[in-house]
């Protein structure tokens, strides 16, 4: 009883609603069909009403459509045993309902069916509905080629498998990516089908359960390909089953190569060369040639490539004489120099796609130049001077062009003949037939810079404005700030006129090193205070300690490693200066302490020495 009363509450939908002012309510159940069952042909429906109500009649629907249910009530005892509360009308006396639902004019597939109950003002009741799959026919269908995701190669795709069906009539269906490639297929006993499956759909041994076919895919490009095998209903039209492959197209064989230009070169001129070979097994094909991605193809030639027919002319059935090779010039002069792409692709005549390619990332420098600059040939100018800009520059380019820029901001250049460029290389860079005027100059004043450092740029640029050649110098714009050296004889015998004209203002010369030794003297004294003398040059001058003792035994002249000594050292060299040499003496006298032996003294004593070097200095009027 309780397994009756949970199927009955689980299967069952009751409706409540009002009647002249009394509340009406109606249980409906449906015992058959049960949801999501599959069915073959014709079905029984069965269940059963309890209302308050009286039943005028009891509708069925498929997917919304109304269909003709024949059905008739019957006695329920297990119903009126368990539901009560319904009364006692004639109506509860055959609760039960049957009835049978023709599906044989309905295409295989989930169907939705409804059962509406109505009363006597063929208002509802009730209704409740289920899902169903109908399959009017068994089919067992096999595709054994191809296999999935293999790549198919060659014009031609060859398939087989098997099929049977409770259908009597029906055909088989062929499609290409969507496309109906039928017409060739052909039946053919399969006896391994008929052994298996012969029995379960009543074949006879005789039967032809196969099906093999080749499928001309020449029209169709290369990449992925579905073949799908349908199996239709004559009747009906209706599918019974289906199966389908993916797999990869790759109809020719090609192998193609560039011999060159290799990656990563750098092209001068503007003429590019190429050239390669290649083999196909597409009958109908061409090769196109890309730059930046426009189309230079026109002039190129096919040329005899013996290597490779020795190495693949059998693998393609290429005769000996066949030309494999190709070549060809571009004129590059359109394009700016930076990054070039040539791309060779090789197109199928029939379908127009791209059997195989290959391309070349290379920098293309159409002229080769050279830049040289004369002046500024130091690197920091007061800002109340004029900075003057000279050299020269020769280039392949015929209209080549010299841009000169201050921090980005651009001066007016005047480019002119330079007989002595012209004849230090005559035969360079095209030679003076193209480098009429290889001069340049430019007076720049430096009034409006502020103080720092700031930047020349020379460029030069080609017929298309893209830059040949370029110069960055680096240079120091000063108002209250100077620039001086330290020297000695570690820098060797110093042009001092260089120094001038290098925009140095002034120099710290090394006396010597240590004390009152001459042999200690600094070799390139003499020559650096008369030097600096003659350039005007104003200098200073100092001493490298070795110092560890404040005073010697004996005074300013004794030989031991005290600052005295040090002392007496200095004031031997400088009372010795004539009085040109003098002349230009207008700097400080310094001492030099920077000898890692003497660190051990620690700061109060070296500072006592320093004190004691600097007013010895003081005392003798320095």
């Amino acid at each position: 009883m309780k397994k009756i009363l949970c199927l009955l509450f689980t299967l069952c939908i009751c409706l409540f609603f009002k009647i002249d002012g009394v509340f009406a309510a109606t249980r409906l159940c449906l015992d058959f069909p049960k949801s999501d069952i599959d069915i073959s042909s014709n079905i029984t429906i069965q269940g059963w009403i309890m209302s308050t109500e009286e039943v005028s009649d009891i509708l069925a629907y498929v997917d919304g459509e109304k269909i003709d249910f024949k059905y008739e009530r019957t006695q329920r005892n297990d119903v009126l045993q368990v539901i009560t509360g319904y009364g006692d009308s004639e109506n509860n006396k055959l609760p039960g309902f049957n009835g049978y639902v023709d599906f044989s004019t309905f295409t295989d597939g989930v169907h939705t069916f409804k059962i509406e109950v109505l009363g006597n003002n063929n208002e509802l009741l009730s209704n409740m509905e289920r899902n169903i799959k109908l399959s009017k026919y068994k089919t067992t269908l096999r595709l054994d080629s191809p296999l999935g995701g293999i790549t198919s190669r060659g014009t031609t795709l060859n398939y087989s498998g098997w099929y049977l069906s409770t259908a009597e009539k029906n055909h088989i269906q062929v499609l290409i990516n969507g496309n109906d490639e039928t017409p060739g297929i052909e039946r053919v006993f399969r006896e391994d089908a008929i052994r298996v499956y012969g029995s379960e759909y009543g074949i006879n041994s005789d039967y032809l359960a196969g099906y093999k076919g080749s499928i001309d895919v020449s029209k169709y490009k290369d990449g992925n390909l579905n073949i799908k095998i349908n199996i239709i209903d004559d009747n009906t039209g209706e599918l019974l089953s289906n199966v389908e492959r993916n797999i990869k197209l790759n109809k020719y064989k090609t192998t193609l190569r560039l011999d060159s230009p290799s990656g990563g070169i750098t092209s001068k001129g503007p003429t590019l060369n190429y050239s390669g070979w290649y083999l196909s097994t597409a009958e109908k094909n061409h090769i196109q040639v890309l730059i930046n991605g426009n189309d230079e193809t026109p002039g190129i030639e096919r040329v005899f490539r013996e290597d490779a027919i020795r190495v693949y002319g059998s693998e393609y059935g290429i005769n000996s004489d066949y030309l494999a090779g190709y070549k060809g010039s571009i004129d590059v002069s359109k394009y700016k120099d930076g990054n070039l792409n040539i791309k060779i692709n090789i197109i199928d005549d029939n379908t127009g796609e791209l059997l195989s390619n290959v391309e070349r990332n290379i920098r293309l420098k159409k002229y080769d130049g050279i830049i040289t600059i004369d002046y500024p040939n130091r690197n920091n100018f007061n800002k109340s001077s004029t900075l003057k800009v000279q050299g020269w520059q020769l280039s392949t380019a015929n209209q080549s062009l010299v841009k000169i820029y201050i921090d980005d901001r651009e001066y007016e250049v005047l480019e002119y003949a330079r007989a002595d460029v012209i004849n230090a290389y005559p035969n360079s860079y095209g030679g003076p037939s193209v480098n009429l005027t290889p001069g340049f100059s430019s007076t720049i004043s430096l009034n409006s810079y502020s103080e720092g450092i700031h930047r020349l740029k020379i460029i030069l640029l080609g017929n298309t404005n893209e830059v040949i050649e370029e110069k960055i110098i680096s240079f120091y714009v000063y108002e209250h700030t100077y620039f001086g050296i330290d020297v000695s004889s570690h820098q060797g015998r110093i042009n001092w006129a260089e120094v001038k004209s290098s925009g140095i203002d002034f120099a710290i010369i090394r006396l010597g090193y240590g004390s009152n030794f001459s042999s200690q003297d600094d070799s390139q004294f003499w020559n650096n205070v008369r030097g600096a003398a003659e350039q005007g040059i104003p200098y200073g001058v100092y001493l490298y300690s070795y110092a560890t003792l404040l005073h010697g035994p004996s005074g300013l002249n004794v030989d031991s490693p005290n600052s005295d000594s040090e002392a007496a050292h200095s004031l031997r060299l400088l009372n010795s200066l004539s009085s040109f040499e003098r002349s230009q003496f207008k700097l400080p006298v310094f001492v030099d302490m920077e000898e890692s032996k003497t660190i051990y003294l620690g700061k109060p004593f070296l500072t006592a020495i320093a004190d004691n070097f600097c007013s010895t200095m003081v005392v003798n009027g320095y």
